[in-house]
């Protein structure tokens, strides 16, 4: 199991008949060499790193959430606080990260955003506490209410 065994920085190195390998961790990186008859195709699987998009809520400093994602949340975060775009949160500085979830596609990271901008604050705040209850709760008001408009 990976996460109960421990890798040095050394890469491991395997070649079994006409399959050739090789794992460095804890990048992540593979690559894989196979023989066929007229030579060998290589290719390299990303670190995960590489292929994860990320939703993500900030708390701005006049206490307002912020929405968006990225494929480096960690540059985009540090965007955010530095101010170097004029948008949303340019004025609200200092920003504060308080959520993120992983995606493994951009596509997926933006349904989520899009669907979390339309959420309500509280519902907001139980995604931040993960309370996941509490999110089913307010869902249901809220389809509760919108039945009743009809």
């Amino acid at each position: 199991m990976w996460g109960k065994r421990h890798f040095d920085k050394q890469a491991m190195r395997g070649d079994w008949g006409g399959l050739a390998f090789q794992i460095n961790v804890p990048t992540y990186t593979i690559t894989v060499a196979l023989s066929l008859s007229k030579g060998a195709s290589r290719f390299t699987v990303p670190a995960m790193s590489d292929w994860m998009f990320h939703c993500y809520l900030l708390l701005c400093a006049d206490g307002s959430y912020y929405c968006g994602h990225t494929d480096d949340i960690d540059r985009r975060i540090a965007e955010h606080q530095f101010g170097s775009y004029t948008g949303y949160t340019y004025k609200r500085r200092p920003v504060r990260h308080v959520w993120s979830d992983a995606f493994q596609t951009r596509d997926d990271a933006k349904a989520a955003e899009k669907r979390i901008k339309g959420w309500s604050r509280a519902k907001k705040e139980a995604l931040i506490a993960g309370d996941w209850e509490r999110i089913s709760e307010l869902a249901k008001c809220r389809t509760q209410i919108g039945q009743n408009k009809s």
